[in-house]
């Protein structure tokens, strides 16, 4: 199958026929990267003829860039035509990508190895691996500068025995297959290891212990500060909000109280007022209100009546005896217009 802009769509590309490049070049040129997949595999293969992409003008080098795909994890290589004409067949790439290339993705191999110098101060084959994890070294560097290192460290540890291992396969007869070889047993870091089989399935499983610890390491360096720089902005939004909805309750309040007030006065001052009802009577206080402090009543003015009605409900927020004040304006039973 084909990906075109991201449909997928069928192929003329046999992968059980021998590899023809410029068939291939063609198809992903003209429908996007070839995708090799199989029901009920949760790998996915794809393949992505590209040219070398480096400063020189004169580099005409053809590559394929081949990622291998399960869910969310994805890894990438980098092959010479040459390389990736070497197989038989894109079935025979397929089934070497899927089952576990033995040597590592090239850009995380060198990511590892910048990481291993920057951080250890040698490379990875000759780190040594960080065994004392006392008070003292741990204040030398840091928390986390220590948690790094110890990290780095273990996966230059895995580096060197999977390179070990793998000069030990490159030994065996290429026309030999796994299943039937075997050898006299040989001491490896205190273990035997008897077969061709025994050796490259702990190549592979180094492989992907390197993989998993460099993904760990690239994810608490990488993503983990930007995670915790948005909770910490999560948590300071969410404090501003609370901050301004206690705020926006608080004057609120004030404003409620104030505007009762000032009803109290001007019925105090004219006890026949109280006959214009509470919206117009409301209505003369505002302006007392805005007069007298017109910074609290910047906001507001348009919520008066709001503001009566919650205090004749006696709503939530409201203390009782305002309430009780109320109704000793305008009576326990609300006007027509409030009902």
């Amino acid at each position: 199958m084909m990906e075109l802009n991201g449909e997928k769509v069928p192929s003329i590309v046999d992968i059980d026929a021998p590899i023809d490049f410029e068939l291939i070049q063609r198809e992903v040129a003209a429908h996007g990267p070839l995708r090799l997949s199989q029901r009920y595999n949760p790998y996915h293969v794809i393949i992505e003829p590209t040219r070398c992409a480096c400063a020189d003008e004169g580099c005409t080098a053809e590559l394929v860039i081949v990622t291998r795909i399960n869910g969310l994890f994805k890894i990438r290589w980098l092959l010479s035509r040459e390389d990736f004409e070497s197989f038989d067949s894109l079935s025979e790439l397929k089934s070497h990508f899927v089952l576990g290339e033995m040597y590592d993705s090239r850009n995380e191999r060198l990511i590892i190895e910048r990481e291993v110098l920057r951080n250890l101060g040698s490379t990875y084959s000759e780190a040594k691996v960080i065994e004392c994890a006392c008070s003292s070294c741990v204040e030398k560097v840091g928390e986390e500068n220590f948690a790094n290192m110890v990290l780095l460290s273990n996966l230059a540890k895995l580096l060197r025995l999977r390179d070990e291992l793998l000069s030990e396969a490159e030994q065996w007869d290429a026309e030999e297959t796994c299943s039937d070889v075997s050898v006299e047993p040989q001491e490896s870091d205190g273990e035997e290891l008897g077969t061709l089989q025994d050796w490259v399935f702990d190549a592979i499983e180094l492989g992907y212990s390197i993989g998993r610890n460099f993904s760990e390491y690239a994810f608490k360096n990488e993503i983990e500060p930007l995670a915790l720089l948005g909770v910490k902005a999560e948590a300071i939004k969410k404090k501003r909000e609370v901050a301004a909805g206690e705020k926006s309750r608080e004057q609120r309040d004030s404003r409620r109280s104030e505007l009762l007030n000032k009803m109290e006065a001007l019925v105090s001052r004219s006890p026949d007022i109280v006959r214009f009802g509470p919206e117009q009577l409301a209505k003369v206080a505002l302006e007392d209100c805005i007069n007298d402090n017109p910074g609290l009543w910047r906001q507001g003015k348009g919520q008066v009546n709001e503001y009566l009605g919650e205090i004749r409900r006696g709503d939530e927020g409201v203390l009782p005896e305002m309430q009780k004040r109320y109704q000793a304006i305008f009576g326990s039973e609300p006007p027509k217009g409030f009902r």
